[in-house]
């Protein structure tokens, strides 16, 4: 397989799939990226079939895509295919994944996410054994039909190529289909796939931070909470 060199590509769009009990979160998360966040090129939003998108968030999104390939899943495990759909969508050379409760806190570029590849954080399964990030392990192992070293999910925003998003895609169709429950994680898929491939990514098991709280939506836009993220954005 021959690679493009990435180095001097770095069209970079965003990609967020969201659904209406996330979207007074995905309002926030719109004012910290107005405010915040510099070098996309273009603004992705993929929601469930026939969902009914207010204007305030539709006129932030370049595209808006209603998925409905997905909808007799349980709805965790349908965002997550959406998500590894996502070059479907994009043109771009890479995807920056953003959820609806990431509140960017800090003026953040895409570049700070290149070396000059795309970065990846992970951290070893040895590290974690006594971890909750251990339980992944087995499930992607399973999944991929390959023996995995790392737990990819380590920080967000994360990037991918889209090459390899699409890589996957073709390697793994209809991965949904052998999914058990909700044991699935698409971004420990698309990095153990990634690396076990060795697409050309920057790997580094020192895992960046950037300027973004990610929030647990699940848990409620409390007052508390709304407060704390009307501080950050002003």
């Amino acid at each position: 397989m021959t690679f493009l060199n990435k180095e001097n590509l770095m069209s970079t769009s965003l990609f967020v799939r969201s659904y209406p009990k996330d979207f007074e979160w995905l309002k926030y998360s719109i004012a910290s990226m107005n405010k915040y966040l510099t070098g996309i090129d273009k603004k992705v939003l993929v929601v469930p079939w026939k969902t009914t998108i207010p204007k305030e968030i539709e006129s932030f999104f370049d595209v808006v895509v209603e998925s409905y390939q997905y909808e007799k899943l349980d709805g965790y495990v349908a965002q997550q295919f959406d998500k590894l759909d996502a070059h479907k969508y994009i043109d771009s050379d890479h995807i920056l994944y953003s959820d609806s409760d990431c509140i960017y806190t800090a003026p953040f570029d895409i570049g700070s996410m290149f070396n000059p590849l795309p970065i990846l954080g992970m951290t070893p399964y040895t590290q974690l054994a006594d971890s909750d990030g251990y339980f992944w392990k087995g499930i992607t192992q399973n999944l991929l039909g390959f023996e995995v070293s790392h737990e990819f999910m380590r920080t967000f925003p994360i990037i991918h190529r889209t090459e390899t998003v699409r890589d996957f895609s073709s390697a793994y169709p209809e991965l949904y289909k052998r999914v058990q429950g909700r044991n699935v994680s698409e971004f420990n898929l698309l990095g153990a796939f990634a690396f076990q491939q060795g697409h050309p990514y920057h790997f580094t098991e020192d895992v960046p931070r950037y300027p973004c709280m990610q929030y647990w939506s699940w848990g409620g836009l409390t007052p508390e909470i709304q407060t704390q993220i009307e501080a950050y954005i002003g």
